[in-house]
């Protein structure tokens, strides 16, 4: 009976943390990945969100645009997961409608999620889908190539999608 309750008591626990916690949560990290491919003193600054989940309600979707806006990058990029159900819709585009237009554009790949639940286009929200190789220019010389590929097991893209970009890029 111990370890029956033990079970229970854990399973609650992840539920009420899936539901109550984890969705509220917002994590921001700042990455700098120094290269002597970009001219001295040129910088590329990529906003990447990812598993935004939405769902029919707001939990901190309304932050993020300010929190980009601050940063004010080049790029923003979606790494996928963008709805748990297409209640979520309408959430995700308020988002995205109210980011600040980057000067490289808005960009994303599908995810897992994306891929069972299949109720959208990214483009109905306003992200231009990145499948393959995009060519940006942060400089007057310098080239940066963004590449994306959709969630699929076991893909073979990305060794092709890899090789596409030059050793100066």
């Amino acid at each position: 009976k111990i370890c029956l309750h033990s079970i229970s008591m854990a399973i609650l626990l992840c539920m009420a943390w899936a539901i109550f916690i984890e969705p509220y949560q917002l994590s921001v990290t700042h990455l700098e990945i120094p290269t002597d491919k970009l001219a001295a003193g040129t910088s590329f600054k990529i906003a990447f969100l990812t598993d935004m989940h939405c769902s029919g309600k707001t939990s901190r979707e309304e932050e993020i645009p300010g929190i980009i806006r601050d940063f004010n990058p080049d790029i923003i990029l979606f790494g996928g997961d963008y709805l748990n159900s297409v209640k979520g819709l309408p959430v995700l585009k308020e988002m995205v409608s109210n980011l600040p237009q980057s000067v490289n554009g808005i960009y994303g790949v599908y995810g897992n999620w994306d891929k069972y639940i299949n109720v959208f286009r990214i483009e109905d929200a306003g992200i231009k889908e990145l499948a393959g190789s995009l060519k940006v220019r942060p400089g007057e010389s310098d080239v940066v190539s963004v590449s994306g590929m959709d969630y699929y097991p076991h893909n073979k893209s990305f060794e092709k999608i890899k090789t596409a970009a030059r050793d100066n890029e």
